[in-house]
């Protein structure tokens, strides 16, 4: 059996070719409902996503710059969308950004809430 689409030849009855993967059954629905499935290619990583890590000592210093008052705000904000952040760092640093939100509208609606209590306390 020969592919249709690059020419390869096929062990007969097969469902896929053996080079490009393309449906040698002719109809795809039939031979997904019988349970026969593509080939799963494997990649390896690249040197680029290997890259992608942020070491042990990049974090150290990370946190140690999130010690300094004022800066460490500035810098969740540098550190979440700066475009020479690696990815994994700015997804943590956006994360942490939007806990942060959630955490000051909890803490004003708290104030408000004791603050009329408080105010209504003191009407009587």
């Amino acid at each position: 059996m020969f592919c249709t689409q690059c020419g390869t030849k096929n062990e007969p009855g097969s469902a896929f070719c053996t080079n490009c993967n393309n449906n040698l059954m002719g109809d795809a629905r039939q031979a997904e409902g019988f349970g026969v499935q593509r080939p799963v290619t494997m990649t390896a990583y690249t040197q680029s996503q290997a890259d992608e890590t942020v070491t042990v000592g990049d974090w150290i210093i990370t946190t140690l710059i999130l010690l300094v008052p004022f800066v460490n705000l500035i810098m969740m904000f540098v550190w979440a969308f700066g475009s020479n952040t690696k990815p994994s760092k700015a997804n943590y640093f956006k994360a942490y950004l939007l806990l942060c939100a959630i955490l000051v509208g909890f803490y004003i609606l708290l104030a408000i809430v004791f603050g009329a209590a408080l105010f209504g306390s003191f009407m009587e």
